[in-house]
């Protein structure tokens, strides 16, 4: 964690992000925080590592007492320097607390395969494939109103939709004179691609890889504030109390007045997924509807709409770089993996029914990733430019 010093000495960084978990920050601080975040994905990288280091701290000293603090260092060292491999019928590269003893065990079982520092293991295997494949970043596109198509800058990670011009979100323009006050927009990611933006009403919205939105330029001025979205976002919405705001997606509407969720809409999963993390939204679908409280999640199979608590860890984990899987097949990691990589997938012969529970940085090449999946003994993969097999 030395090669920092860009932004700030180590120590000065560690205290802000110590201040981000505890939730201590100021609206500034947290302004700097991202600021390095976005940076690079090094720097998020190096963010995510740092989070899981002092949550893992956190629940070991839950159990030792302060004068025992020194197993946590002692235990650290210990489990850094291991390349055992968990030899198991899920893939466990994620820890489960159950006792302090247990924690110890798996952590030192598994390696810390998938901290989001994973160099950090001896002997760590890189470049398996000869063809390896790079991350996704910063991509989109906005089509205007009259048909135009403005590529955004992969230097950048943010634009602003204003009647007057389009601005990346450190305030730098992009075109005077071409965001009409009237006409529909589409900004869009590519699969490999993501990117923020904040439409005319203030609202702030996270797109995923493979995703769309459609909005009115004039979002700010209409009486009810309507967008379109395919593949996933994250909402922050303007409150306004007299205007809601109507996220709509092939299968269902979600009516919000001011409030934060995600809603996954891909057309290749097999229901939409929107979960709320602050204030309250309604689901609407066919002719049912459903109101979700904060921690809800809402999933629609198209057949019916079914409530649950949400995982929220999983949710955002798209948006704050990393892959989370909880309980799920092969199948759906390598959806996740064909989007942010854009990677064909196909699958050769009977294919594992194990179910994978972990989390992985969004910022390791794929070579990475797979040879981390592959360590289950249970799969394996051929890649091939960008074909990626499957196989048992």
């Amino acid at each position: 964690m030395s090669n920092q010093q860009t932004f700030k000495n180590e120590q000065e960084l560690s205290l802000l992000i110590a201040g981000h978990l505890n939730g201590t920050l100021s609206p500034d601080q947290e302004k700097e925080l991202n600021n390095f975040r976005q940076a690079s994905g090094a720097n998020e990288e190096w963010f995510q590592a740092f989070c899981d280091e002092a949550n893992i701290a956190a629940q070991l000293k839950a159990y030792y007492s302060a004068d025992k603090a020194s197993v946590w260092d002692k235990t650290r060292n210990k489990v850094l320097a291991t390349t055992d491999t968990p030899v198991t019928k899920k893939l466990n590269i994620w820890w489960r607390i159950t006792s302090a003893a247990a924690v110890v065990i798996i952590i030192a079982a598994a390696g810390l395969l998938f901290l989001n520092n994973p160099d950090r293991i001896n002997n760590q295997p890189t470049d398996k494939y000869a063809n390896d494949i790079a991350p996704g970043k910063n991509q989109a596109s906005i089509i205007l109103a009259n048909g135009k198509t403005i590529h955004l800058s992969d230097q950048k990670n943010g634009v602003i939709i204003d009647a007057s011009a389009l601005t990346y979100n450190d305030g730098s323009k992009i075109q005077d004179g071409i965001a009409s006050t009237e006409g529909v927009q589409t900004i869009t990611t590519p699969k490999g691609g993501t990117y923020q933006v904040r439409l005319p009403d203030g609202t702030n919205v996270w797109l995923n890889a493979a995703s769309s939105l459609t909005y009115n330029a004039s979002l700010s001025k209409v009486s009810t504030r309507m967008v379109k979205l395919t593949g996933e976002a994250y909402f922050e919405v303007a409150k306004d109390k007299k205007r809601p705001f109507i996220v709509q997606t092939a299968k269902q509407q979600v009516e919000v007045l001011g409030t934060h969720f995600n809603v996954n809409a891909y057309e290749d999963e097999s229901g939409t997924n929107t979960t709320l993390i602050e204030g309250s939204v309604k689901v609407v679908s066919k002719a049912e509807s459903k109101v979700l409280s904060p921690g809800q999640h809402l999933f629609n199979d198209y057949k019916e709409l079914k409530i649950a608590q949400a995982n929220i860890e999983e949710t955002m984990s798209w948006k704050n770089g990393y892959f989370r899987f909880n309980d799920e097949r092969i199948e759906s990691v390598m959806r996740k993996l064909s989007r942010w990589y854009d990677i064909e997938v196909h699958y050769e012969g009977k294919i594992s029914d194990e179910e994978f529970n972990g989390k992985i940085s969004m910022f390791n090449n794929l070579d990475k990733v797979l040879t981390m999946l592959e360590k289950t003994k249970s799969i394996h993969f051929k890649v091939e430019g960008r074909r990626v097999t499957v196989m048992k």
